[in-house]
């Protein structure tokens, strides 16, 4: 384009010789315009997403990624028994989820030989990269296996890691009884406050919580809260918790005494099983009364089941 505005005006006695001034600016100033959006044009084709395009041809063909490899042979083992050969490959290279996948597949025995202590080996091989991998360790050093000998405090490190990197609710449940055992109270408040936050698994973490306070173990004293927690963790079928709350309401630690409710958690506590079965709360009260609590704790046991256990020893992929 710019040869032309040079010939243009070059040539301007000859071709354009009948051409007034303000007519030949009108047509230099368009050809100029011109130029600059073929410019423009070229700048935009120069930052065009190749990435992208390659992304859309690539899933348009089929091509595989490694990821999706390594996915397909674990989910080939797991649901077939079949070798994970691929899986391995990629597990030798170091990739770490192919061998926390390898490390699942020994403990559980699918694919390969059921054997926990190289479940161990490989879950070690790459716990460093993958708090999935830290987490199974943790749970394996926890509660022992076949070969692998319990080791509670040799635990802590790989559930601290898959605590603080994925914030695994069983994760953080466990930490907290390794705390308890430690008396290491603030950090284990620390680790209930972000269960309470997360809202999961109330059941453990609601016991814990309600018994630091009522215990005077806790950094704040408040019955309330404690009750509240206390609650939560009835709700799932905690026995101890409900003895724990009844004896909350009954001596009236929130400053309100309560033996009407401290007789329904009583009830509470001696059907979820693991406690003593005195009946401390009805002893004092009128034989209409304690068949009203009885009668109202049926109700709440007829329409709020036992649910399932929570699963601490399985690992995860």
């Amino acid at each position: 384009m710019i040869l032309l505005h040079v010939c243009i005006i070059c040539n301007y006695h000859h071709p354009f010789k009948k051409m007034n001034i303000p007519t030949f600016v009108l047509i230099l100033m368009a050809v100029l315009t011109a130029d600059a959006q073929a410019k423009s044009e070229d700048d935009a084709k120069s930052s065009f997403d190749l990435s992208a395009l390659y992304s859309k041809f690539k899933a348009a063909s089929g091509i595989t990624t490694t990821q999706q490899i390594i996915q397909s042979d674990f989910n080939a083992a797991l649901t077939n028994n079949t070798s994970p050969t691929k899986l391995f490959s990629y597990a030798k290279k170091g990739d770490p989820s192919a061998c926390n996948y390898v490390g699942y597949l020994f403990e559980v025995g699918k694919g390969v030989k059921q054997d926990s202590v190289k479940a161990e080996k490989w879950f070690l091989y790459c716990a460093k990269n993958n708090p999935k991998a830290a987490y199974n360790l943790g749970v394996i050093y926890s509660d022992g296996r076949l070969g692998v000998l319990q080791d509670k405090a040799r635990a802590v490190p790989y559930l601290k890691k898959a605590w603080s990197e994925l914030h695994l609710p069983l994760a953080g449940i466990r930490l907290a009884y390794w705390y308890r055992s430690q008396k290491d109270w603030q950090s284990e408040w620390d680790v209930l406050t972000t269960l309470e936050i997360g809202k999961k698994y109330p059941r453990h973490w609601g016991y814990l919580m309600g018994e630091m306070i009522i215990m005077k173990q806790a950094p704040i004293y408040d019955p309330t809260k404690a009750n509240n927690a206390l609650s939560l963790a009835v709700d799932k079928y905690n026995g101890q918790a409900a003895e724990l709350l009844a004896y909350s309401l009954g001596t009236g630690l929130n400053g309100t005494v309560d033996t009407y409710h401290a007789c329904i958690t009583e009830v509470f506590a001696e059907t979820f099983g693991g406690v003593s079965g005195t009946a401390r709360w009805r002893s004092g009260m009128s034989d209409s009364d304690v068949a009203a609590c009885k009668g109202e704790a049926a109700i709440w046991l007829s329409k709020n089941k036992r649910p399932e256990p929570i699963d601490f020893q399985s690992l995860i992929y």
